[in-house]
């Protein structure tokens, strides 16, 4: 009799594996046949060990020689031949659609109660039997502390097939376009690994940026994604996080710093579509491959990827001593049309409020064009001391994403092959990169001009006031000003034709108000006392000397630049200046140092 008991609770432990084993394989969490065995084998264990637990206790409570009890406990755990259809894949035609989706739980109800119901009769026959001696319990204690060893064994062979077979994200990271959003990113497959890792330096946050894959044939698109994140060190601390993905651009999450462990040296980055259970991240469970059927006998999904750029790095605000940057270039603003370095008209007024507060250098030059005139500002080095951009050639912009900062840059783009060509002068060493098409040919988004950039970049700033940041604008709506309804009609001041003169300083009157709008925001806020702003151009204008006030075809060299450091210095310096020296200037505020040759020098100095 008691070999007959044996092989029911075999035959039923195996059915409860093998259903187990099913259920846990359309969750994600089971990649291949020996993962599925161990999965039966530590399931299967754990039932054996129960039932031979309590064939324990009664033995202790109520022990008797009865073969009936035996028979009784047989047919308790042949209850589980109730799986069978189901793991057949068997249809029954339930009368409701939420039965079906709740069909596992239906067969799992069924047979406890059969089980239960069964051994429920078996204990009350077990108080009638013949008694006998309670040493027996022994045997059947030893035999479920067996079933434990076993059970344990395989939910360790379990994790470990699992943890083999999970993907991990190796591919190297390039520049995609969300939108009118640039980063450097990679796709990354549901459930895979993102490694990487830390420092055990203080006041670091984690942050990364999420899209779908721009190519609808790729891949699916997806509302949300569920972010999951280990923080490793002297002990494992998990971050867990959601978010609504954007059509038009990149959503960032970040882990703050409350989150690391002591000694951080690792993270691990994993996505789903779905919320996992708390209960499965207390036992180190994590799902594992995602493209299995969504039922029983349907055909498998493709799998899930999103792109995910960085994870980077940045400062908490709070624990850094080195400032923000804030550099605005002003297509166009010559030296000779700012109001307060001696031009008659009163255009700039909220540039004149940020040089009369900080250092103006009006003998500032701009000579190798706009694009060569970036490269200038950003690539003040040959060779950099702590990174390098692809061309070998160090920017500022790499160094302070080296030194935990936040960077972004803003512009705007007039067609395609220019948004292509913008990201590719801005790419190197910026998180994001924004083309806005304030400036395009349609005339719903033509008409935000440069305001949109400006909109843009203070919610960029305002979200990223918590960190140390680096954004760089470039603000393209005086390159080549055109008459539009945003303009107020300043000048000519009594009527008359507008002239190319007037048609400029009514656009620059325009823009140095939404200049002015963001750099109230920045005063208004915390962002005052550790902001540094620096205000140039990469050319301006020049116009006739006479009464026609007409364009002249040669751009203006002369540029200015504003420079303003909180608690710093304030005055006009009337020493010739580059593009190049805001660079040495940056690198000297933010305590990093450009190695030789580097053209620029610290206008601080």
């Amino acid at each position: 009799m008691l070999a007959i008991y044996a092989l029911a609770v075999i035959i039923s432990a195996g059915l409860i594996g093998l259903y187990v084993r099913q259920i846990l394989a359309l969750l994600g969490f089971v990649p291949g046949l020996a993962a599925g065995a161990f999965v039966v084998l530590a399931v299967g264990s754990v039932f054996a060990a129960l039932e031979l637990f309590f064939m324990a206790v009664l033995r202790l409570y109520r022990p008797t020689r009865d073969r009936a009890t035996l028979v009784t406990e047989s047919i308790s755990c042949l209850a589980a031949l109730i799986f069978i259809p189901y793991l057949l894949h068997v249809r029954i035609p339930w009368p409701s659609s939420r039965l079906e989706r709740v069909e596992s739980l239906i067969y799992l109800f069924a047979f406890a109660g059969l089980h239960l119901l069964v051994k429920l009769g078996r204990f009350y026959a077990s108080l009638e039997g013949t008694p006998s001696r309670r040493i027996s319990a022994a045997g059947w204690g030893a035999a479920a502390a067996a079933c434990v060893a076993l059970a344990y064994v395989g939910a360790l062979s379990w994790m470990g097939e699992a943890e083999r077979a999970r993907s991990v994200a190796t591919s190297e990271a390039r520049s995609y376009r969300v939108g009118d959003e640039f980063a450097r990113a990679r796709p990354v497959m549901e459930g895979a690994l993102l490694r990487g890792r830390l420092s055990d330096e203080e006041g670091q946050v984690l942050s990364l940026r999420l899209a779908n894959l721009p190519d609808a044939q790729e891949a699916r698109k997806y509302d949300r994604a569920y972010l999951n994140v280990h923080l490793i060190g002297d002990e494992t601390k998990v971050y867990q996080s959601s978010a609504r993905l954007r059509e038009t651009g990149w959503v960032e999450l970040r882990v703050p710093s409350s989150y690391f462990p002591s000694r951080a040296r690792e993270y691990e980055v994993r996505w789903t579509r779905k919320g996992e259970a708390n209960w499965l991240g207390m036992l180190g469970i994590r799902p594992i491959v995602y493209n299995v059927p969504e039922r029983p006998g349907a055909s498998p999904l493709p799998p899930a990827k999103l792109l995910i750029s960085g994870p980077s790095l940045y400062r908490e605000r709070a624990a850094a001593k080195l400032p923000n940057f804030l550099v605005i270039l002003v297509d166009g603003l010559g030296a000779s049309h700012v109001s307060m370095l001696g031009y008659e008209r009163q255009v700039t007024p909220s540039l004149d409020r940020l040089g009369y507060g900080g250092l103006v250098f009006p003998n500032a030059y701009a000579r190798e064009g706009p694009q060569a005139a970036i490269a200038s500002l950003l690539n003040a080095a040959r060779q950099g001391a702590r990174a390098e951009d692809p061309s070998g050639t160090a920017s500022i912009a790499t160094l302070l994403q080296a030194g935990n900062y936040a960077t972004a840059a803003f512009s705007e783009a007039k067609s395609e092959a220019d948004a292509n060509r913008i990201q590719a002068l801005f790419g190197s060493g910026f998180d994001l990169v924004d083309v806005g098409r304030g400036l395009s040919a349609d005339p719903s988004q033509a008409a935000a001009g440069s305001r949109a950039t400006l909109e843009r970049a203070r919610a960029w700033i305002a979200s990223h006031s918590d960190v140390t940041f680096f954004c760089v604008l470039r603000l393209r709506e005086l390159e080549d000003p055109q008459p539009s309804e945003r303009y107020d009609t300043v000048y000519p001041e009594e009527g008359g034709r507008m002239r190319d003169v007037d048609l400029f300083d009514n656009a620059l009157l325009h823009l140095d108000r939404q200049i002015g709008a963001l750099l109230k925001y920045i005063r208004d806020h915390d962002t005052r006392s550790t902001t540094c702003i620096v205000v140039t151009s990469l050319f301006g204008h020049d116009f006739s000397l006479d009464q026609a006030g007409n364009r002249l075809t040669l751009p203006s060299e002369r540029v200015p630049i504003f420079l303003h450091v909180p608690g710093g210095r304030s005055g006009r310096q009337p020493r010739q200046a580059s593009l190049a020296d805001v660079a040495a200037t940056i690198a000297a505020l933010a305590d990093t140092r450009l190695e030789a040759p580097a053209e620029g020098r610290n206008l601080l100095n």
